[in-house]
């Protein structure tokens, strides 16, 4: 009986394209429209896989074969024009439909491991509902716009996804488990601000698949959870929102650098603590200061891109802290956020002060570092009795070093301020190897001390 669903799903996913495509060339439909009609169509479907499948395997190969299909109505010409064009007729790039079968899988896989149907349901029904209804609403009713890494997205369209999800969240659970109300409507709330703000700061359709698999694990840790950690919760996440309402008009981001700074921090302090908060939290009040827009420069043209190559070392320094507990994982997440900010100034002095030596904009944007962040955060670490962090203060020095250093000599054409990708990767593997040079004397100096 496995095989049966296997292809009625395949032969009904054929059939959803080619009725979506009909309808839309007859009755004219907006391209998103018939996106968004075969989104939900695919996502109501899909909730019925707890109850055709025990094992996940058939849902791999449905995904594979979903996938294979897919692909065809993208790069076959016939395919697309008879029924691919039901989704790639919209103007922007994406990929969401492929995103999407894969998130479906993951998502499955994981709720099948903790035997919690809900983990599976909410997570589908959210990505089904509420991405349906931002898109639907802030296409037909957005005016309050911001702008993103591909075009704009509207606040009425987030406030529609944050609605929604609230509800798709409360209601099964107050229906399937028996958690307080008090803890249901908080948890309700974190995940409505957070997966908006997940929604509203990703782009390509990527939104398909962080949405299901971030609110999976955001309920796996809140179902459990006491109503004082919600609060806290609650609590540091509005603060963050806060921040970045005053900081918008005096950083050089754009909405979705803006969301993508509220969630790296809030991954910090969710995931590690209140002491890994203080570093991504020094750089970004920093970052605005020192960014504060003037004149020629009053335009957002760093995105949440940008956010992810400065805060992707530290974030892989705290997923190792999960593993293998050891407080070096801490220092080196502070010491990739000082070296950004030293790689910061190095880039700003560069542009806006190309008159004065390369010596001396190095000097200036590791001093910034090293005042900003790191003697701040080693002031805090030592009054909390870590080890370390006398050798890791000085081994910090030779890291800035190491990051202006790396960057200055591989960042060609460095006085124009470049802002591509290539720029992100040179900046992120500048940090990385500022911050495997100090963890290595932090370590090596207290063993040459002895």
């Amino acid at each position: 009986m496995i095989w049966l669903p296997i292809a009625v799903f395949v032969v009904a996913l054929c059939g959803l394209l080619l009725v979506v495509r009909r309808l839309q060339v007859k009755l004219n439909w907006h391209p998103e429209l018939a996106r968004k009609v075969v989104h939900m169509a695919m996502g109501l479907s899909c909730l019925s896989l707890p109850m055709l499948f025990d094992k996940t395997w058939p849902v791999w190969l449905l995904l594979t074969l979903s996938i294979v299909l897919l692909l065809a109505t993208r790069l076959s010409p016939t395919c697309r024009q008879v029924m691919g064009n039901a989704l790639h007729s919209v103007e922007r790039r994406s990929f969401g439909e492929l995103w999407f079968a894969f998130a479906v899988a993951i998502v499955f896989t994981l709720a099948s491991q903790h035997q919690q149907p809900i983990l599976f349901y909410i997570p589908l029904l959210i990505l089904t509902f509420s991405d349906t209804a931002a898109a639907l609403i802030g296409i037909r009713y957005g005016k309050f716009q911001f702008i993103t890494s591909q075009g704009k997205k509207s606040i009425e369209g987030s406030a529609a996804f944050a609605i929604t999800c609230f509800f798709l969240v409360a209601f099964p659970m107050a229906l399937l488990t028996d958690i307080d109300a008090i803890n249901v409507l908080l948890v309700a709330l974190i995940l409505a601000l957070l997966i908006m703000m997940v929604e509203g700061a990703c782009w390509e359709g990527i939104d398909n698949l962080f949405i299901p698999v971030g609110s999976f694990f955001l309920l796996r840790i809140y179902l459990i959870s006491p109503v004082t950690l919600l609060v806290a919760h609650l609590f540091i996440l509005i603060t963050l929102i806060i921040f970045c309402i005053w900081a918008r008009k005096k950083t050089l981001l754009d909405g979705s650098g803006l969301l993508g700074v509220i969630l790296t921090c809030f991954y910090f302090w969710g995931l590690g603590g209140l002491l890994w908060l203080v570093a991504p939290t020094l750089y970004f009040f920093f970052y605005t200061y020192f960014s504060y827009r003037r004149g020629q420069t009053q335009r957002y043209i760093h995105d949440i891109k940008s956010v992810l190559a400065i805060s992707g070392v530290a974030s892989l320094c705290l997923i190792g802290e999960q593993i293998i507990s050891s407080p070096l994982w801490l220092l080196a997440s502070v010491s990739a956020f000082s070296g950004q900010l030293a790689i910061a100034g190095l880039a700003r002095r560069s542009h806006y002060a190309p008159h004065h030596s390369s010596t001396f904009n190095t000097l200036i944007g590791m001093a910034q570092g090293m005042i900003y962040i790191n003697l701040p955060v080693a002031a805090t670490f030592y009054l909390a009795d870590m080890p370390y962090i006398i050798a890791w203060l000085y081994a910090s020095s030779a890291g800035l070093i190491t990051a202006c250093g790396l960057f200055y000599v591989w960042q060609p054409n460095i006085n124009n301020l470049p802002r591509n990708n290539q720029r992100w990767i040179r900046q992120s593997l500048a940090g990385a190897g500022a911050t495997l040079v100090t963890i290595i004397g932090t370590i090596g100096i207290p063993l040459y001390v002895n």
